[in-house]
Protein backbone atom coordinates (compact mmCIF):
# COMPACT_ATOMS: atom_id res chain seq x y z
CA UNK A 1 0.00 0.00 0.00
CA UNK A 2 1.56 3.10 -0.85
CA UNK A 3 1.36 5.94 1.55
CA UNK A 4 1.93 6.23 5.18
CA UNK A 5 -0.45 4.32 6.92
CA UNK A 6 -0.77 4.95 11.16
CA UNK A 7 -2.09 1.88 13.41
CA UNK A 8 -3.13 2.63 16.72
CA UNK A 9 -3.57 -0.03 18.75
CA UNK A 10 -4.30 -1.42 22.28
CA UNK A 11 -6.53 -3.66 24.40
CA UNK A 12 -8.29 -0.76 26.10
CA UNK A 13 -8.94 0.88 22.67
CA UNK A 14 -13.02 0.98 21.92
CA UNK A 15 -12.20 1.66 18.24
CA UNK A 16 -15.98 2.29 17.32
CA UNK A 17 -16.04 4.91 20.58
CA UNK A 18 -12.92 6.35 19.18
CA UNK A 19 -13.79 7.16 15.72
CA UNK A 20 -17.15 8.38 17.37
CA UNK A 21 -16.06 10.60 19.78
CA UNK A 22 -12.41 11.47 18.45
CA UNK A 23 -11.22 14.20 16.24
CA UNK A 24 -8.29 11.83 14.64
CA UNK A 25 -8.66 11.20 10.98
CA UNK A 26 -9.52 7.64 11.12
CA UNK A 27 -10.51 5.75 8.19
CA UNK A 28 -10.60 2.16 9.41
CA UNK A 29 -11.38 0.29 12.59
CA UNK A 30 -10.87 -3.17 13.67
CA UNK A 31 -11.92 -5.09 16.96
CA UNK A 32 -9.89 -8.22 18.44
CA UNK A 33 -11.35 -11.78 16.72
CA UNK A 34 -12.46 -10.28 13.56
CA UNK A 35 -10.49 -10.22 10.63
CA UNK A 36 -7.65 -7.84 9.84
CA UNK A 37 -9.04 -6.92 6.68
CA UNK A 38 -12.76 -7.66 5.33
CA UNK A 39 -11.66 -10.85 2.81
CA UNK A 40 -8.73 -11.60 5.24
CA UNK A 41 -8.22 -14.81 6.85
CA UNK A 42 -5.86 -13.41 9.94
CA UNK A 43 -7.50 -12.63 12.74
CA UNK A 44 -7.11 -9.64 14.53
CA UNK A 45 -5.45 -9.77 18.20
CA UNK A 46 -6.11 -6.52 19.31
CA UNK A 47 -8.31 -3.19 18.62
CA UNK A 48 -6.90 -0.86 16.26
CA UNK A 49 -7.40 2.15 13.98
CA UNK A 50 -6.23 3.32 10.97
CA UNK A 51 -5.22 7.01 9.96
CA UNK A 52 -3.92 8.12 6.31
CA UNK A 53 -0.86 10.44 7.41
CA UNK A 54 -0.04 10.42 3.70
CA UNK A 55 -1.17 9.77 0.12
CA UNK A 56 1.95 10.43 -1.49
CA UNK A 57 3.02 7.57 -4.02
CA UNK A 58 5.06 4.83 -3.14
CA UNK A 59 8.12 6.50 -5.53
CA UNK A 60 7.84 9.69 -3.28
CA UNK A 61 9.48 8.68 0.07
CA UNK A 62 10.08 12.05 0.97
CA UNK A 63 7.12 13.11 0.61
CA UNK A 64 5.44 10.45 2.85
CA UNK A 65 8.55 11.33 5.44
CA UNK A 66 7.00 14.95 5.31
CA UNK A 67 3.30 13.97 5.39
CA UNK A 68 3.74 12.05 8.25
CA UNK A 69 6.28 14.79 10.52
CA UNK A 70 2.91 16.97 9.86
CA UNK A 71 0.40 14.50 10.63
CA UNK A 72 2.30 13.60 13.90
CA UNK A 73 2.58 17.35 14.98
CA UNK A 74 -0.99 18.11 13.94
CA UNK A 75 -2.28 15.21 16.13
CA UNK A 76 0.37 14.65 19.11
CA UNK A 77 -1.79 16.47 21.48
CA UNK A 78 -4.67 14.26 20.73
CA UNK A 79 -2.40 10.75 20.81
CA UNK A 80 -1.08 11.38 24.02
CA UNK A 81 -4.73 11.18 25.50
CA UNK A 82 -5.12 7.35 24.41
CA UNK A 83 -3.89 4.76 26.11
CA UNK A 84 -2.45 2.45 22.97
CA UNK A 85 -0.21 -0.02 23.44
CA UNK A 86 1.18 0.53 20.07
CA UNK A 87 1.29 3.33 17.50
CA UNK A 88 3.38 2.64 14.13
CA UNK A 89 3.87 4.80 11.29
CA UNK A 90 3.88 2.34 7.72
CA UNK A 91 5.60 3.92 4.95
CA UNK A 92 4.50 2.26 1.74
CA UNK A 93 7.37 2.06 -0.88
CA UNK A 94 7.43 0.70 -4.41
CA UNK A 95 10.64 -0.81 -5.16
CA UNK A 96 12.16 -3.17 -8.41
CA UNK A 97 11.38 -6.80 -8.05
CA UNK A 98 14.77 -7.56 -7.64
CA UNK A 99 15.62 -4.84 -4.88
CA UNK A 100 13.88 -5.48 -1.79
CA UNK A 101 16.06 -4.18 1.08
CA UNK A 102 13.99 -2.71 3.94
CA UNK A 103 16.88 -1.90 5.74
CA UNK A 104 17.97 1.16 3.85
CA UNK A 105 15.46 3.41 4.56
CA UNK A 106 16.51 6.72 7.24
CA UNK A 107 13.72 8.96 8.14
CA UNK A 108 14.26 12.54 9.07
CA UNK A 109 15.54 13.42 12.61
CA UNK A 110 12.53 15.49 13.25
CA UNK A 111 10.35 12.18 12.44
CA UNK A 112 12.44 10.02 14.40
CA UNK A 113 12.33 12.56 17.59
CA UNK A 114 8.27 13.32 17.10
CA UNK A 115 8.03 9.36 16.87
CA UNK A 116 10.46 8.58 20.24
CA UNK A 117 8.14 10.89 22.03
CA UNK A 118 4.82 9.48 21.32
CA UNK A 119 6.88 5.94 21.66
CA UNK A 120 5.44 5.03 17.98
CA UNK A 121 7.61 2.59 15.55
CA UNK A 122 8.75 3.24 11.83
CA UNK A 123 7.71 0.64 9.46
CA UNK A 124 8.79 0.43 5.72
CA UNK A 125 6.33 -1.82 3.83
CA UNK A 126 8.22 -2.79 0.17
CA UNK A 127 5.69 -3.50 -2.80
CA UNK A 128 7.58 -4.91 -5.75
CA UNK A 129 7.17 -3.88 -9.22
CA UNK A 130 8.21 -4.60 -12.80
CA UNK A 131 9.39 -1.00 -13.83
CA UNK A 132 9.72 1.43 -11.08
Amino acid sequence: MPGCVVHLTGARIDPVRLKAESPLPIYRIYEAGEPIYPKSNKIGTVNGVCMLASEASGYELAAQYRDAERFLFNWSRTLVKIEYDSLTLDFGIFVAADEVHSSRYEPPKQLRRLCEALGATIEHSEYPVANP
